[in-house]
């Protein structure tokens, strides 16, 4: 399970900006398609107060409230954690990272999740499509005078860039 400073992880996303309203869904939703593809779980833990975000199966939110940090609620978190065998604490303070690491706790800094992120998103994007009609390559193969008519109507339209 990771646990994830959120507003650490925006300030390391570079696509996400603090002041961009919707910096906290975009985050969530990055994370929740790299959740759903390795079937983990997550808990994202906000500083400050509640807000209405939307989230996957995957991942359970926190908000700090007044008077306390994520930074706390991590620290916390790791105590409270009897088996710390799968957990992942995620963030660039070193404070956070130094202490998850003392307790034997696997840590990962913003950039380097955020790389796992991005290898994900990649990993998960669909191919682009470049279906063109046989009959839109004859037109503009006839248009630019590449081919004959007689290879036009063999159906034997190929790239010369791939048979030379």
């Amino acid at each position: 399970m990771y646990l994830i400073d959120g507003n650490n992880l925006i300030g390391h996303t570079k696509s996400i900006s603090y002041k961009d309203p919707q910096a906290r869904q975009q985050v969530l939703d990055r994370i929740a398609k790299f959740l759903e593809s390795r079937h983990r779980k997550a808990t994202v833990i906000f500083d400050g107060t509640a807000e209405p975000l939307r989230k996957t199966r995957w991942m359970q939110l926190v908000f700090s409230g007044p008077g306390r940090t994520a930074d706390d609620l991590i620290r916390s978190q790791v105590e409270a954690t009897r088996s710390r065998k799968g957990l992942c604490v995620v963030s660039s303070d070193n404070g956070v990272y130094g202490y998850a690491k003392t307790c034997g706790v696997e840590a990962l800094k913003c950039h380097e999740f955020n790389r796992l992120l991005n290898a994900e998103l990649v990993a998960g994007a669909e191919p682009e499509k470049r279906d063109v009609p046989v009959e839109s390559i004859k037109h503009w193969m006839r248009y630019f005078g590449e081919e004959n008519e007689e290879q036009l109507n063999e159906g034997s339209v190929e790239c010369k860039q791939c048979t030379e």
